[in-house]
């Protein structure tokens, strides 16, 4: 069986679609000591333009390569992006899905 992940935000439209692939390498991304923010904007805009399933097994794969994460490093990293997310809210960037809406299509998707 296939899971594939919720969206909790919608992206807003109108954003173009373009090559994903040279960001998805974990090898290209360990090896790359600094990106800037302008390259990780540019890859999420990218990134939500992918069809749903594509969009989800790229979580999936983003997802499986933080398990080797000693825990400390997992929680920063999760408190960075609640930031992060909170300040995509704010500026309007995504409109908030109700839990309900969230959780019917979870649901959904497990039947």
């Amino acid at each position: 069986m296939r899971i594939r992940a919720a969206p909790l935000a919608r992206p807003r439209p109108g954003l173009a679609p373009d090559a994903v692939s040279r960001y998805l390498s974990p090898r290209n991304l360990r090896d790359r000591s600094e990106v800037s923010e302008m390259d990780l904007k540019k890859l999420e805009k990218e990134a939500l333009q992918l069809p749903a399933e594509e969009r989800a097994a790229l979580a999936q794969k983003l997802l499986l390569s933080l398990e080797d994460l000693p825990a400390a490093e997992h929680a920063e990293l999760w408190l960075a992006e609640a930031d992060r997310r909170a300040r995509q809210l704010d500026r309007g960037e995504v409109e908030p899905i109700p839990a309900e809406e969230v959780r019917r299509k979870a649901r959904a998707l497990l039947r």
